[in-house]
């Protein structure tokens, strides 16, 4: 849990610049109403917080970490 709970601390500017889009777009498609006609939003919601993790997490390891890292080399050579 502590490595997991790192990695989403790790991720967390990336998921404050993703959400609000995630959010606008789980809505948009109608993921949201749908659960809630279904009387499941809970699970809309569960559905949501989950995803919006998971992509930040990813963001953050194959673009953010990488440039990170790229830059810092260079910016000390």
């Amino acid at each position: 849990m502590k490595g997991l709970l790192k990695k989403i601390g790790d991720s967390s500017y990336t998921l404050y610049l993703t959400h609000t889009v995630l959010l606008g777009a789980f809505y948009t498609l109608g993921i949201r109403d749908y659960l809630v006609r279904k009387e499941m939003p809970m699970l809309g919601y569960v559905l949501a917080i989950t995803f919006i993790i998971i992509v930040s997490m990813l963001f953050y390891k194959f673009i953010e970490a990488p440039l990170y890292r790229y830059f810092k080399k260079k910016l000390i050579t």
